[in-house]
């Protein structure tokens, strides 16, 4: 339990981050909201720029779809207690910390990218442990239904011979 509290906080952490970033790019597309209109210039070389990289809309729109609704949706599983959740969180810490190493390749390094870049790799560490203790649940209940179900099949078999 006590790693899907964290989890869902990094979640929310990162969800709200993400939220906050695309508004930011949506209300000034150019970047300067947030400092960033220098850095248009790094993503000119990678393809299709001149489609998705005129601005930072485009940003905006994917940091919602790949870290913002996928961190969000953890969050609820997490807190309604579903075992995905935990299983999301493991997809969506990878997701982070591949999407800051994906950044960190085309423009310069930034606070920021530590501070999301250690969030993810936290987030993948907990949810690894949390699953690691989700799988030692699950053999526990699936080894005592395979106790019920011989100790069952036994008194069956008993039945059986006695008729």
């Amino acid at each position: 339990m006590k790693y899907e509290r964290w989890l869902m906080a990094s979640c929310l952490f990162v969800a709200f981050g993400a939220i906050a970033g695309a508004l930011a790019f949506w209300i000034d597309p150019s970047g300067s909201l947030m400092g960033m209109d220098q850095l248009l210039k790094y993503f000119q070389t990678l393809p299709l720029a001149d489609i998705f990289f005129q601005d930072y809309a485009w940003s905006g729109i994917a940091l919602v779809m790949i870290n913002g609704i996928p961190n969000f949706a953890a969050s609820w599983l997490l807190l309604q207690k579903d075992a995905k959740g935990i299983l999301l969180s493991l997809i969506t810490g990878i997701i982070l910390v591949l999407w800051i190493i994906a950044e960190l390749l085309i423009m310069p390094l930034f606070p920021i990218h530590i501070i999301f870049l250690v969030i993810g790799i936290v987030q993948t560490a907990l949810a690894t442990l949390a699953t690691r203790k989700l799988k030692k649940t699950l053999l526990i209940i699936k080894y005592q239904s395979v106790i019920l179900f011989s100790n069952a099949q036994s008194r069956f078999c008993k039945y059986c011979r006695k008729s």
